[in-house]
Formats: C-alpha cells, sequence, structure tokens
C-alpha cells in the first residue's frame, strides 16, 4: 500500500470516527429531498483576516469534508452549487460545538480524488 492510499484510508477513517477521531454528525439534503445522514470533518468560523491585509474582517467560512464515495452511493453524484435562483440548493446540516444547528447551502463543491474526499464551502442558508 503506497502513501496515497494509506491517506486516503486515513481520511476515512478520521471522518467516520465521531468517538475518538475529527468526525462530527452532518446531514446531506439534496434539491429533490433526498437526506444522508453521515459524518464528515466540519468548520464554521466567524471571523475571517484579510490575507492581503492581515486584518481581521466581519465574515463567515463555514465548510464540510465528506468522504467520496459516500455521497456517491448514497445520492449517485456529488453535491454542487445550484445557479438558479429559483431552486432549491443542496443543503447541509450540522451543529456547533454547544450543539446548536445551522443549516447552510452549497457555495462551492471541491473534489479531492486523491485523497477521496469532498469539500463543500458553505453559505448560511435560511429557507424562508
Amino acid at each position: 500500500m503506497g502513501l496515497r492510499d494509506l491517506a486516503a484510508r486515513h481520511f476515512q477513517q478520521f471522518a467516520a470516527d465521531t468517538e475518538r477521531g475529527f468526525g462530527w454528525s452532518v446531514r446531506v439534503v439534496a434539491p429533490d429531498g433526498q437526506e444522508l445522514e453521515t459524518s464528515g470533518f466540519s468548520t464554521d468560523i466567524a471571523q475571517l483576516i484579510d490575507p492581503e491585509t492581515g486584518v481581521s474582517v466581519s465574515g463567515r467560512s463555514a465548510s464540510v469534508a465528506i468522504p467520496l464515495q459516500v455521497l456517491q452511493d448514497a445520492f449517485g453524484e456529488l453535491p454542487q452549487r445550484v445557479e438558479a435562483q429559483n431552486q432549491t440548493p443542496w443543503v447541509v446540516e450540522f451543529a456547533d460545538i454547544l450543539g446548536e444547528p445551522h443549516t447552510f447551502y452549497v457555495q462551492s463543491s471541491d473534489p479531492d480524488r486523491a485523497l477521496g474526499s469532498l469539500v463543500l464551502m458553505l453559505g448560511a442558508w435560511d429557507a424562508t
């Protein structure tokens, strides 16, 4: 087994391990309403640094990394940004460390086909 295989296997393990690893419960909802309860590595940061100036700016950055195969098996496709304003987007839900639930829509979908992960960059979603 090469290093690439080993890295992919390790990602699968730590993304799935919610007891001792980095895994966190995540719910993914397709535009057609199909749902997947899984685990992945999530982030939700409320303050960003401008890389040009190094100055703190107001903002929010959220993402989730989920194994590609889990998403492909569940949906037959990978979540992606829905461009049309009048269409339902892919939605991702997870709780923060305090247990407060948050709902996001997929802004971009970045597959890592070497590691076997899909990083979804997320935006705050309000379905109303």
